[in-house]
């Protein structure tokens, strides 16, 4: 699905572009969606073009986050993802879009199992920025992955 697609789908259900007050920077799904194809295509100026327009008092902030997040983003067969994750006891994840699409990605987050459980029930009624267990994306064959939370932790380049 196209980025303009996405944003007219998810505008039907959101109202965002009729209510750009309703949404905090952080749950703008807009905005989300925008960092999401940024991140994906590797494509800086289309998030900084928006934090621009948007958000301009956000823009340095936020650009020195999106490139920390940026250089550790990939793509992972669910088969490499598993190991990634048994590797960096990665019990959850933080879906930036709703995590049945393709093109989701996906925050790995160092919690204990009790963290975790509690995160994933908070955010359970709302699709964007959900939390889930990891054998909750057994349904996906790809996976967009951001590895940023565990290099900071780990103090390295976790993708290689």
């Amino acid at each position: 699905m196209s980025t303009e697609e996405r944003l007219k789908d998810y505008d039907n259900i959101y109202h965002f572009t009729d209510a750009p007050d309703k949404y905090s920077f952080e749950k703008n799904p807009e905005r989300i969606i925008i960092r999401n194809s940024a991140l994906r295509e590797a494509n800086a100026d289309l998030y900084l073009s928006y934090l621009r327009q948007h958000y301009p008092a956000s823009v340095e902030r936020e650009m020195e986050q999106f490139q920390k997040s940026l250089s550790q983003t990939r793509e992972y067969l669910m088969t490499e993802a598993r190991q990634f994750f048994a590797r960096h006891a990665v019990k959850a994840v933080q879906s930036d879009i709703v995590h049945f699409e393709e093109d989701a990605i996906f925050t790995a987050k160092i919690l204990s199992h009790s963290e975790a459980e509690a995160l994933v029930d908070q955010s359970s009624a709302e699709p964007l920025l959900q939390y889930l267990m990891i054998d909750m994306l057994d349904h996906k064959t790809k996976i967009w992955i951001v590895a940023s939370e565990l290099r900071s932790m780990y103090n390295e380049n976790i993708n290689g």
